[in-house]
């Protein structure tokens, strides 16, 4: 939502094009450095990737929370630079667990999958957003939107963490360890 409408938004508050273009940019090379970071240490890291991506769609939502508040170009480089950061921060992990839950022989098609499901939040936000834009007569009410919909997001995460379930792999210290049940046991001499 935020590519689609980030020019229009700093229209409406009085950014010239020429700046607001730049914002772009910014956007682009944030992401850009928070996903090499996520690729180099986020199966190595204290958090585990699903941890990381938690982080990155907080930061996206006080963004979005954040940004209707603001009426300066610096207030917009700054979110620019928090949307770049959690972008990186929620699409590397999310892109990694995908391929990596998938059995290697299917991974192409799965991948594919998860790519249609994924982008129809691409399809559907923009509209969305601009539906409320023109309804309210103002950005503000979608940018609060899409943070209300990235903070249930967030709690959907965490209430998966506090269901229990038999096999579950669980993450100790960066490696992934998988519980096993003994169900019998037999000496051998």
């Amino acid at each position: 939502m935020t590519l689609v409408h980030l020019a229009k938004f700093s229209e409406d508050i009085g950014i010239d094009s020429y700046r607001s273009s730049w914002l772009y940019f910014i956007i682009g090379f944030s992401s850009t450095t928070s996903r090499l970071l996520v690729g180099k240490f986020g199966k190595v890291g204290p958090l585990s990737l699903l941890d990381i991506a938690l982080l990155g769609n907080v930061i996206l939502a006080l963004g979005n929370f954040v940004l209707p508040s603001t009426s300066v170009y610096y207030g917009m480089v700054l979110y620019s630079i928090g949307y770049g950061v959690g972008e990186g921060l929620v699409y590397t992990p999310i892109f990694n667990i995908a391929i990596d839950s998938v059995p290697a022989d299917k991974r192409g098609s799965g991948y594919g999958i998860f790519q249609m499901c994924y982008c129809l939040a691409y399809l559907i936000g923009p509209i969305l957003s601009g539906f409320i834009a023109d309804v309210s007569g103002s950005y503000n009410n979608a940018f609060y939107t899409a943070g209300s919909l990235e903070v249930f997001a967030g709690c959907l995460y965490i209430l998966t963490r506090c269901i229990p379930s038999s096999n579950r792999e669980v993450i100790l210290d960066g490696t992934l360890d998988t519980q096993l049940v003994v169900v019998e046991k037999e000496t051998v001499l």
